[in-house]
């Protein structure tokens, strides 16, 4: 029994060391995860495990655009030296 318990240890603390590693870079990916594994589901189930167009969407929507800044009045540049001239 020992034999099998010293052979196991450094398969143990390997997959320990992996996971440490691993763990925090998949988490921070996660997003990336869903979506793929989205995809594989519904290749697996040809295509009919789809969710309806909204279902999963937790992202804020994107605000309104700034407004264009408003054109100088033709008096403004008039009175605005021009190089060259």
């Amino acid at each position: 029994m020992s034999r099998l318990r010293s052979r196991l240890a450094p398969f143990i603390a390997g997959y320990v060391l992996v996971l440490a590693v691993l763990s925090p870079v998949v988490a921070g990916r996660a997003h990336l995860l869903a979506r793929a594994l989205e995809a594989a589901r519904s290749l697996l189930s040809g295509g009919r495990a789809g969710r309806p167009p909204d279902a999963g969407s937790h992202a804020d929507p994107a605000p309104d655009p700034a407004p264009d800044p408003a054109p100088d009045p033709p008096e403004a540049n008039a009175s605005r030296p021009t190089a060259g001239i």
